[in-house]
């Protein structure tokens, strides 16, 4: 029999401090589990406020994954890409079965669970990312954006040909050009975060 992959053989992970299954390579090394989504930062204490986890302690997520199956409360979830959808509870139930299968199974019977788990969390992973790639972040130019795209450009086109028609030395068109962009990186900050506060 093949050996098990390296990725899915329960000795060579790490069991989640939050949800208890072994979704991390190591411990202690800010991974963050697919299954509950706990970032696994090092606390000395359950009840001490994480703040890779936005302040949550180990416990209260504990409980969250106990209820919700995952470690925020659906109410107050700050991940960008939302909630848990159905598929994505589904595909979590399936792949607690699995674990918990692989724990006890025959050693025949390993190989195909750990394919399954394989499977799994590859479904995850394509569905966050394309809850991310649909997401407000990858929307088409709004009017906003587009009119500051095109007041860069124009900004860019006046300095640069009053730093040619006048002799101006490059470094000052080089200034010119970082403040036009600075000014048009700073209007794209504040519309995104704009967009972030209306969600």
């Amino acid at each position: 029999m093949a050996p098990l992959p390296r990725s899915t053989e329960l000795p060579s992970r790490a069991r989640c401090p939050c949800c208890g299954y072994p979704t991390l390579t190591s411990r202690a090394y800010y991974e963050i589990c697919e299954l509950c989504w706990w970032e696994d930062e090092p606390l000395d204490d359950e009840t001490e406020a994480s703040v890779a986890n936005h302040g949550m302690t180990l416990s209260q997520a504990r409980e969250n994954f106990r209820t919700h199956g995952v470690m925020y409360d659906p109410a107050a979830d700050p991940r960008l890409s939302g909630p848990d959808g159905p598929r994505e509870r589904a595909i979590k139930q399936a792949l607690i079965a699995d674990f918990e299968a692989l724990a006890t199974a025959e050693p025949g019977a390993r190989q195909a669970i750990a394919a399954r788990i394989d499977t799994h969390e590859r479904h995850l992973r394509e569905i966050l990312h394309g809850k991310l790639d649909d997401g407000p972040d990858r929307r088409p130019l709004t009017p906003t954006k587009t009119w500051l795209a095109l007041l860069v450009a124009v900004l860019l086109a006046i300095s640069f040909y009053t730093a040619i028609s006048h002799g101006a030395p490059p470094l000052a068109n080089m200034l010119v050009a970082a403040v036009v962009l600075l000014v048009a990186l700073a209007g794209l900050a504040v519309e995104r975060i704009r967009a972030r506060r209306a969600r």
